[in-house]
């Protein structure tokens, strides 16, 4: 595993009617690359958070995605 990340993801907000980007969850969340472990973990935000997930869902989402990596 990791034990440390070397890059980052940025979230930008912007009005839903302006984003054509569609958020597909991704398969896993790789867990030995840091490059790659934020690309899946900003994908698997913008995922739930276009899909509307209620927030009572989102932390079991969480520890399911990283528990199958």
């Amino acid at each position: 595993g990791m034990k440390a990340l070397l890059h980052d993801a940025i979230l930008v907000f912007a009005p839903a009617e302006q984003v054509d980007k569609v958020w597909q969850r991704p398969s896993h969340i790789n867990q030995s690359d840091s490059e790659q472990f934020c690309y899946d973990c900003g994908t698997f935000l913008g995922w739930i958070l276009q899909a509307g997930v209620a927030e009572t869902a989102v932390l079991p989402l969480w520890q399911e995605a990283l528990a199958e990596s």
